[in-house]
């Protein structure tokens, strides 16, 4: 089995410039014999997105 294992962050965006949140993980994906991927992560910190304006 092959397995890649590391931090990665994910980001909520409306569009290229504008991030709304942002959040890191671990990850682990794993690709069996046969092909099949699985994949886990875990949350490392809280995050918060802002609210609307006004």
């Amino acid at each position: 089995m092959d397995r890649s294992v590391g931090p990665v962050r994910l980001e909520w965006r409306a569009n290229e410039p504008a991030c709304s949140g942002e959040f890191e993980i671990d990850i682990t994906v794993a690709v069996g014999a046969a092909g099949a991927r699985h994949a886990s992560g875990r949350v490392e910190e809280q995050f918060s997105m802002p609210g609307p304006a006004g």
